[in-house]
Protein backbone atom coordinates (compact mmCIF):
# COMPACT_ATOMS: atom_id res chain seq x y z
CA UNK A 1 0.00 0.00 0.00
CA UNK A 2 1.63 3.49 -1.23
CA UNK A 3 -0.23 5.17 1.59
CA UNK A 4 1.59 3.20 4.42
CA UNK A 5 4.85 3.38 2.07
CA UNK A 6 4.73 7.02 2.75
CA UNK A 7 4.13 6.78 6.44
CA UNK A 8 7.18 4.50 6.84
CA UNK A 9 9.20 6.73 4.62
CA UNK A 10 8.10 9.92 6.79
CA UNK A 11 8.79 7.96 9.95
CA UNK A 12 12.28 6.84 8.87
CA UNK A 13 12.72 10.63 7.41
CA UNK A 14 12.11 12.13 10.67
CA UNK A 15 13.95 9.89 12.84
CA UNK A 16 17.16 10.71 10.45
CA UNK A 17 16.15 14.25 10.50
CA UNK A 18 16.07 14.54 14.59
CA UNK A 19 18.86 12.94 14.89
CA UNK A 20 21.38 13.82 12.19
CA UNK A 21 20.37 17.93 12.37
CA UNK A 22 21.43 17.95 16.11
CA UNK A 23 25.05 15.51 15.43
CA UNK A 24 25.97 17.84 12.44
CA UNK A 25 25.56 21.12 14.28
CA UNK A 26 26.91 19.67 17.16
CA UNK A 27 30.10 18.42 14.71
CA UNK A 28 30.60 21.55 12.92
CA UNK A 29 30.52 23.52 15.89
CA UNK A 30 33.14 21.04 17.80
CA UNK A 31 35.40 21.49 15.04
CA UNK A 32 35.32 24.91 14.03
CA UNK A 33 35.84 25.71 17.95
CA UNK A 34 39.01 22.95 18.04
CA UNK A 35 40.42 23.64 14.53
CA UNK A 36 40.35 27.65 16.41
CA UNK A 37 41.29 26.28 19.50
CA UNK A 38 44.02 24.53 17.91
CA UNK A 39 45.45 27.50 16.00
CA UNK A 40 45.47 29.70 19.02
CA UNK A 41 47.69 27.16 21.22
CA UNK A 42 50.20 26.73 18.48
CA UNK A 43 50.50 30.32 17.79
CA UNK A 44 51.01 30.90 21.79
CA UNK A 45 53.04 28.02 21.80
CA UNK A 46 55.36 29.40 18.97
CA UNK A 47 55.37 32.82 20.35
CA UNK A 48 56.48 31.68 23.63
CA UNK A 49 59.55 29.78 21.80
CA UNK A 50 59.85 32.67 19.68
CA UNK A 51 60.34 35.30 22.68
CA UNK A 52 62.50 32.96 24.90
CA UNK A 53 65.05 32.49 21.29
CA UNK A 54 64.90 36.60 20.97
CA UNK A 55 65.78 37.25 24.27
CA UNK A 56 68.52 34.95 24.44
CA UNK A 57 70.21 36.12 21.25
CA UNK A 58 69.83 39.50 22.74
CA UNK A 59 71.33 39.20 25.67
CA UNK A 60 74.42 36.82 24.56
CA UNK A 61 75.11 39.66 21.51
CA UNK A 62 74.61 42.61 24.71
CA UNK A 63 77.24 40.66 26.82
CA UNK A 64 79.54 40.77 23.43
CA UNK A 65 79.23 44.46 22.82
CA UNK A 66 80.05 44.61 26.63
CA UNK A 67 83.04 42.24 26.38
CA UNK A 68 84.82 44.60 23.89
CA UNK A 69 84.62 47.09 25.65
CA UNK A 70 86.05 46.05 28.66
CA UNK A 71 88.73 44.97 27.18
CA UNK A 72 89.27 48.25 25.36
CA UNK A 73 89.58 49.49 29.23
CA UNK A 74 91.35 46.73 30.44
CA UNK A 75 94.24 48.09 32.48
CA UNK A 76 97.17 45.61 30.62
CA UNK A 77 95.43 47.62 27.47
CA UNK A 78 95.48 50.75 29.17
CA UNK A 79 99.04 50.18 30.35
CA UNK A 80 100.40 49.16 26.79
CA UNK A 81 98.73 52.50 25.36
CA UNK A 82 100.29 54.63 27.82
CA UNK A 83 103.92 53.55 27.53
CA UNK A 84 104.61 53.18 23.75
CA UNK A 85 108.15 54.73 23.89
CA UNK A 86 109.26 52.88 26.83
CA UNK A 87 112.00 49.73 26.92
CA UNK A 88 109.41 47.71 28.59
CA UNK A 89 106.73 47.60 25.10
CA UNK A 90 107.68 43.80 24.61
CA UNK A 91 106.40 42.88 28.00
CA UNK A 92 103.40 45.14 28.43
CA UNK A 93 102.33 43.11 24.74
CA UNK A 94 102.97 40.08 26.45
CA UNK A 95 100.89 41.27 29.45
CA UNK A 96 98.04 42.49 27.27
CA UNK A 97 97.99 38.99 24.74
CA UNK A 98 98.15 36.92 28.26
CA UNK A 99 95.34 39.02 29.42
CA UNK A 100 93.45 38.71 26.01
CA UNK A 101 93.94 34.77 26.51
CA UNK A 102 92.40 33.93 29.59
CA UNK A 103 89.31 36.56 28.64
CA UNK A 104 88.79 33.50 25.88
CA UNK A 105 89.42 30.77 27.81
CA UNK A 106 86.72 31.91 30.37
CA UNK A 107 84.46 32.98 28.24
CA UNK A 108 84.79 30.30 25.20
CA UNK A 109 82.54 32.17 22.70
CA UNK A 110 85.05 34.03 20.47
CA UNK A 111 87.22 32.64 17.61
CA UNK A 112 89.62 35.33 17.74
CA UNK A 113 90.12 38.23 19.95
CA UNK A 114 92.88 40.66 18.42
CA UNK A 115 93.87 44.16 18.86
CA UNK A 116 95.18 46.05 15.94
CA UNK A 117 96.85 49.52 15.38
CA UNK A 118 95.77 52.45 13.75
CA UNK A 119 97.08 51.10 10.48
CA UNK A 120 95.32 47.54 10.22
CA UNK A 121 98.57 45.62 11.61
CA UNK A 122 97.76 42.93 13.88
CA UNK A 123 99.47 43.71 17.38
CA UNK A 124 97.57 40.70 19.71
CA UNK A 125 95.60 38.25 18.54
CA UNK A 126 93.90 35.36 20.18
CA UNK A 127 92.70 32.58 18.27
CA UNK A 128 90.37 29.54 20.05
CA UNK A 129 88.41 26.56 18.38
CA UNK A 130 86.15 27.07 21.76
CA UNK A 131 87.88 24.16 23.52
CA UNK A 132 91.23 25.76 23.78
CA UNK A 133 93.06 29.20 23.01
CA UNK A 134 96.30 30.05 21.92
CA UNK A 135 98.42 32.99 21.14
CA UNK A 136 99.31 33.34 17.79
CA UNK A 137 103.10 34.57 17.31
CA UNK A 138 104.50 37.45 16.08
CA UNK A 139 105.28 36.07 12.79
CA UNK A 140 101.91 35.06 11.73
CA UNK A 141 100.08 38.05 12.64
CA UNK A 142 98.88 39.78 9.68
CA UNK A 143 97.78 43.25 8.24
CA UNK A 144 93.77 43.69 7.80
CA UNK A 145 93.69 47.42 6.60
CA UNK A 146 92.34 46.42 3.79
CA UNK A 147 88.69 44.57 5.74
CA UNK A 148 85.79 46.56 5.32
CA UNK A 149 85.38 46.01 9.41
CA UNK A 150 88.76 47.54 10.20
CA UNK A 151 87.94 50.62 7.80
CA UNK A 152 84.11 50.86 9.36
CA UNK A 153 85.65 50.39 13.08
CA UNK A 154 88.59 52.60 12.89
CA UNK A 155 86.44 55.77 11.98
CA UNK A 156 84.31 55.42 15.29
CA UNK A 157 85.03 57.66 18.02
CA UNK A 158 86.12 55.66 21.96
CA UNK A 159 83.05 54.39 23.58
CA UNK A 160 80.95 53.56 20.39
CA UNK A 161 80.81 49.89 18.80
CA UNK A 162 80.80 48.61 15.19
CA UNK A 163 78.61 45.68 14.83
CA UNK A 164 79.40 43.41 11.77
CA UNK A 165 76.96 41.47 9.51
CA UNK A 166 76.96 37.69 10.64
CA UNK A 167 78.78 36.04 7.94
CA UNK A 168 80.96 32.60 7.12
CA UNK A 169 84.33 33.17 8.58
CA UNK A 170 86.94 33.89 5.94
CA UNK A 171 90.93 32.85 5.44
CA UNK A 172 93.10 34.49 2.91
CA UNK A 173 89.90 35.53 1.37
CA UNK A 174 88.28 31.93 1.50
CA UNK A 175 84.98 30.77 3.23
CA UNK A 176 86.38 28.57 5.94
CA UNK A 177 85.57 24.65 5.94
CA UNK A 178 84.03 23.57 8.29
CA UNK A 179 81.51 26.99 8.18
CA UNK A 180 82.19 29.35 11.27
CA UNK A 181 79.30 31.93 11.21
CA UNK A 182 80.91 34.82 12.90
CA UNK A 183 79.74 38.51 14.21
CA UNK A 184 82.64 40.91 15.27
CA UNK A 185 82.24 43.84 17.89
CA UNK A 186 85.04 46.28 17.61
CA UNK A 187 85.83 49.47 19.23
CA UNK A 188 88.21 52.18 19.12
CA UNK A 189 91.39 53.10 21.57
CA UNK A 190 93.50 55.91 21.76
CA UNK A 191 97.12 56.60 23.10
CA UNK A 192 96.80 57.91 26.28
CA UNK A 193 100.52 59.16 26.70
CA UNK A 194 103.30 60.68 24.18
CA UNK A 195 103.03 62.41 20.93
CA UNK A 196 99.88 60.44 19.86
CA UNK A 197 98.38 61.40 22.83
CA UNK A 198 94.20 61.17 22.31
CA UNK A 199 94.90 59.85 18.89
CA UNK A 200 93.11 56.80 17.87
CA UNK A 201 95.62 53.92 18.55
CA UNK A 202 93.71 51.63 16.48
CA UNK A 203 90.58 48.72 17.38
CA UNK A 204 89.51 45.91 19.91
CA UNK A 205 87.75 43.75 17.95
CA UNK A 206 86.32 40.13 18.58
CA UNK A 207 85.08 36.91 16.38
CA UNK A 208 81.96 36.15 18.29
CA UNK A 209 81.22 32.27 17.42
CA UNK A 210 77.92 32.88 16.65
CA UNK A 211 77.24 29.14 16.05
CA UNK A 212 76.76 29.35 20.27
CA UNK A 213 72.99 30.82 19.96
CA UNK A 214 72.66 29.91 15.91
CA UNK A 215 72.76 25.78 16.89
CA UNK A 216 69.98 26.60 19.98
CA UNK A 217 67.75 27.43 17.07
CA UNK A 218 65.97 24.31 15.76
CA UNK A 219 62.51 24.26 13.56
CA UNK A 220 62.77 28.24 13.04
CA UNK A 221 64.40 29.65 10.84
CA UNK A 222 66.77 33.00 11.42
CA UNK A 223 66.87 35.40 8.62
CA UNK A 224 69.06 38.16 7.96
CA UNK A 225 67.29 41.56 6.89
CA UNK A 226 67.86 40.65 3.18
CA UNK A 227 65.86 37.15 4.00
CA UNK A 228 69.24 34.84 3.62
CA UNK A 229 68.52 31.88 5.76
CA UNK A 230 71.17 31.44 9.25
CA UNK A 231 70.04 28.68 11.37
CA UNK A 232 66.56 26.68 11.84
CA UNK A 233 66.12 25.38 8.14
CA UNK A 234 67.98 22.56 6.12
CA UNK A 235 71.89 22.95 6.01
CA UNK A 236 72.00 23.32 2.37
CA UNK A 237 69.47 26.41 2.14
CA UNK A 238 71.65 28.45 4.82
CA UNK A 239 74.34 31.48 4.22
CA UNK A 240 72.97 32.19 0.51
CA UNK A 241 74.04 35.75 0.34
CA UNK A 242 76.88 36.16 -2.38
CA UNK A 243 79.01 37.28 0.65
CA UNK A 244 78.75 33.51 1.95
CA UNK A 245 77.98 30.72 -0.28
CA UNK A 246 76.21 32.85 -3.02
CA UNK A 247 73.44 29.87 -3.27
CA UNK A 248 70.83 32.36 -3.52
CA UNK A 249 68.43 30.17 -1.33
CA UNK A 250 66.60 33.16 0.17
CA UNK A 251 63.47 33.25 2.56
CA UNK A 252 61.93 36.04 0.24
CA UNK A 253 61.76 33.13 -2.91
CA UNK A 254 60.87 30.90 -1.20
CA UNK A 255 57.49 32.57 0.38
CA UNK A 256 57.29 35.78 -1.58
CA UNK A 257 53.61 36.72 -0.18
CA UNK A 258 54.36 35.97 2.97
CA UNK A 259 58.18 37.70 3.17
CA UNK A 260 56.00 40.98 1.97
CA UNK A 261 54.02 40.32 5.64
CA UNK A 262 56.87 39.40 7.50
CA UNK A 263 59.68 42.48 7.05
CA UNK A 264 59.07 45.89 8.54
CA UNK A 265 56.80 44.40 11.33
CA UNK A 266 57.65 43.55 14.92
CA UNK A 267 56.01 40.66 15.09
CA UNK A 268 52.89 38.62 14.46
CA UNK A 269 50.92 35.55 12.90
CA UNK A 270 50.20 35.25 9.60
CA UNK A 271 47.99 32.15 8.10
CA UNK A 272 47.82 30.70 4.27
CA UNK A 273 45.95 27.77 3.26
CA UNK A 274 49.09 25.88 4.37
CA UNK A 275 50.61 27.28 7.08
CA UNK A 276 50.77 29.20 9.94
CA UNK A 277 53.64 31.70 10.16
CA UNK A 278 54.90 33.33 13.49
CA UNK A 279 57.33 35.57 13.09
CA UNK A 280 59.76 38.09 15.78
CA UNK A 281 62.09 40.71 14.68
CA UNK A 282 65.47 40.52 16.20
CA UNK A 283 66.90 43.89 17.18
CA UNK A 284 71.07 42.95 17.27
CA UNK A 285 72.31 45.20 19.80
CA UNK A 286 74.56 48.36 18.43
CA UNK A 287 73.62 47.39 15.35
CA UNK A 288 71.54 49.30 12.57
CA UNK A 289 69.93 45.94 11.54
CA UNK A 290 67.75 43.37 12.36
CA UNK A 291 67.10 39.71 11.75
CA UNK A 292 63.74 37.58 12.21
CA UNK A 293 62.98 34.68 13.37
CA UNK A 294 60.37 32.71 11.93
CA UNK A 295 58.01 29.91 12.70
CA UNK A 296 56.71 28.00 9.94
CA UNK A 297 53.97 25.20 11.37
CA UNK A 298 51.79 23.12 8.39
CA UNK A 299 48.20 23.43 9.03
CA UNK A 300 48.26 19.48 8.76
CA UNK A 301 50.39 18.91 11.55
CA UNK A 302 48.78 21.81 13.43
CA UNK A 303 45.03 20.03 12.77
CA UNK A 304 46.05 16.19 13.06
CA UNK A 305 44.00 16.27 15.78
CA UNK A 306 40.92 17.39 14.42
CA UNK A 307 41.41 15.61 11.31
CA UNK A 308 41.01 12.46 13.66
CA UNK A 309 37.91 14.03 15.17
CA UNK A 310 36.44 14.55 11.94
CA UNK A 311 36.66 10.44 11.33
CA UNK A 312 35.53 9.76 15.19
CA UNK A 313 32.46 11.90 14.04
CA UNK A 314 32.26 10.65 10.49
CA UNK A 315 31.47 7.08 12.50
CA UNK A 316 29.67 8.27 15.15
CA UNK A 317 27.05 10.18 12.50
CA UNK A 318 27.18 6.71 10.99
CA UNK A 319 26.28 4.90 13.89
CA UNK A 320 23.54 7.71 14.47
CA UNK A 321 22.27 6.97 11.02
CA UNK A 322 21.79 3.25 11.81
CA UNK A 323 20.61 3.35 15.03
CA UNK A 324 17.95 6.29 13.57
CA UNK A 325 16.83 3.52 10.82
CA UNK A 326 16.60 0.78 13.78
CA UNK A 327 14.75 3.02 15.62
CA UNK A 328 12.36 3.80 12.78
CA UNK A 329 12.08 0.19 11.64
CA UNK A 330 10.95 -0.71 15.59
CA UNK A 331 8.56 2.20 15.45
CA UNK A 332 7.17 0.70 11.94
CA UNK A 333 6.66 -2.89 12.99
CA UNK A 334 5.38 -1.50 16.43
CA UNK A 335 2.78 1.11 14.92
CA UNK A 336 2.76 1.32 11.16
CA UNK A 337 2.33 -2.40 10.24
CA UNK A 338 -0.25 -2.86 12.96
CA UNK A 339 -2.69 -0.36 11.76
CA UNK A 340 -2.20 -1.71 7.87
CA UNK A 341 -3.01 -5.25 9.36
CA UNK A 342 -6.22 -3.46 10.82
CA UNK A 343 -7.12 -1.53 7.79
CA UNK A 344 -6.88 -4.34 5.83
CA UNK A 345 -9.44 -6.45 8.46
CA UNK A 346 -11.75 -3.57 8.26
CA UNK A 347 -11.32 -3.46 4.44
CA UNK A 348 -12.28 -7.07 4.20
CA UNK A 349 -15.32 -6.39 7.22
CA UNK A 350 -16.41 -3.87 4.75
CA UNK A 351 -16.84 -6.07 2.16
CA UNK A 352 -18.79 -8.55 3.78
CA UNK A 353 -16.26 -10.88 5.00
CA UNK A 354 -17.71 -10.58 8.84
CA UNK A 355 -17.18 -13.58 10.14
CA UNK A 356 -12.97 -12.95 10.10
CA UNK A 357 -11.60 -12.27 13.76
CA UNK A 358 -9.94 -9.27 14.05
CA UNK A 359 -7.08 -10.32 16.38
CA UNK A 360 -3.86 -8.67 17.82
CA UNK A 361 -1.72 -8.90 20.75
CA UNK A 362 -0.77 -5.34 21.75
CA UNK A 363 -1.47 -3.58 24.67
CA UNK A 364 -1.54 -0.57 23.94
CA UNK A 365 -4.00 2.10 21.68
CA UNK A 366 -3.25 -0.14 18.55
CA UNK A 367 -4.74 -2.76 20.05
CA UNK A 368 -7.74 -1.25 21.93
CA UNK A 369 -8.70 -0.17 18.31
CA UNK A 370 -8.38 -3.45 17.06
CA UNK A 371 -10.31 -4.99 20.00
CA UNK A 372 -13.06 -2.20 19.48
CA UNK A 373 -13.06 -2.82 15.79
CA UNK A 374 -13.63 -6.83 16.42
CA UNK A 375 -16.68 -5.69 18.88
CA UNK A 376 -18.36 -3.86 16.17
CA UNK A 377 -17.65 -6.97 13.86
CA UNK A 378 -19.17 -9.14 16.54
CA UNK A 379 -22.33 -6.67 16.73
CA UNK A 380 -23.14 -6.90 12.56
CA UNK A 381 -22.74 -10.91 12.62
CA UNK A 382 -25.89 -10.35 15.75
CA UNK A 383 -27.60 -8.06 13.46
CA UNK A 384 -27.61 -10.09 10.88
CA UNK A 385 -28.66 -13.32 12.89
CA UNK A 386 -31.57 -11.49 14.03
CA UNK A 387 -32.17 -9.95 10.54
CA UNK A 388 -31.89 -14.12 9.10
CA UNK A 389 -34.51 -14.59 12.12
CA UNK A 390 -37.39 -12.63 10.55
Amino acid sequence: MKFYNRIRFKIALGFLIVTLIPAIIIGFYANYVSSNTLLAQEYNNQKELIRTLNHSIESFLASAEDDVLFLSQSSPMNRYLANQTGDNLKLLKEELANEFLAFSEQRKIYYQIRYLDENGQEIVRIDSNKRNSYIIPQRKLQNKANRGYFKNSIRLSVGNVFVSKLDLNREHGQVEVPHKPVIRYATTVEYSSGQKKGEIAGIIITNVAASVFLDEIDEIALIDKDGFYMAGIQENKRWGGKHDLDSKQNFNTDHTVISKQIFGNKSGQINDDESVYIFSKVKVPGASYEWYLVAQKSMDVILASVKDFQVTFALILLASIFVALLIAWIVDSRITRPIEDLTEMANKVSKGQIMIKIHTDDKGEIGELARAFERMRISMVKAFDRMKER
